[in-house]
């Protein structure tokens, strides 16, 4: 009797083991699918990027963002940001982008729009200053802006971003005199400005690299050249 019983003490025990361990490898399971469920369901955020897929129900919103001086001159600008916001399978998604550039001159209030269109991707922007002697006085000159932007969906993927051949671009520090000066890019590899007021900007376009100079008195390229490579 005695013995019965210590075995069914054990059995029981055992019974409690196993039961309460399923119990525990339940609630795991079902912690693990939560996570799964929120992670593959979550909003999902990208930056530079267009969603132009003609199908697809996009609600957009723009805003303004921060005031960025330009050296030399009486006019500082602010980026225009959309951000789009659509269905993706079992997500949403919101894709934010640089469309367009406000100039306003301070002293006036006076302000205009780089370009006439929000439809392209601007990816980046710099502001073409050097410092010059006046007076014996030191002072920063800004010969122009250089832009960089895609204009369309050349890798026909409904998106316009990185992926897509860019176009580059020239104004003049006050957005004024919009040139596009070199199209099809497909990565810009940098720029430099040379004190007798050209610009020399390097670029890969189908994996040759180019050399381009441009004169910024009037946005017209002086000479192109392709860079030699080595075999």
């Amino acid at each position: 009797m005695e013995e019965d019983k210590a075995f069914k003490w054990v059995w029981r025990f055992n019974a409690v083991v196993i039961f309460s361990t399923g119990i525990l490898a339940i609630v795991v399971l079902l912690i693990g699918i939560f996570y799964i469920v929120r992670n593959v369901t979550r909003d999902r955020q990208i930056s530079g990027s267009i969603n132009v897929e003609e199908n697809s129900e996009i609600e957009e919103q723009w805003q303004l963002g921060g005031l960025q001086t330009i050296p030399g001159t009486t006019y500082v600008l602010a980026p225009l940001y959309f951000d789009q916001q659509y269905d993706q399978s079992f997500y949403e998604k919101t894709a934010d982008s640089i469309r367009n550039y406000l100039f306003v001159n301070s002293q006036t209030t006076l302000e205009h729009w780089l370009l006439d269109t929000n439809d392209y991707l601007v990816t980046s922007i710099d502001i073409l200053s050097s410092e010059e002697v006046e007076n014996g006085l030191e002072k920063q000159k800004t010969s122009g802006i250089l832009y960089q932007l895609i204009k369309a969906d050349t890798s026909e993927d409904n998106r316009i971003d990185y992926q897509d051949l860019k176009t580059l671009a020239l104004s003049q520090p006050d957005g004024k005199g919009y040139t596009e000066v070199v199209e099809d890019v497909d990565t810009l590899i940098g720029h430099y400005l040379n004190p007798d007021g050209t610009l020399l900007v390097i670029y890969q376009k189908e994996e040759t690299g180019y050399s381009v100079s441009i004169d910024l008195s009037n946005f017209t390229v002086v000479e192109e050249t392709e860079l030699s490579t080595v075999e």
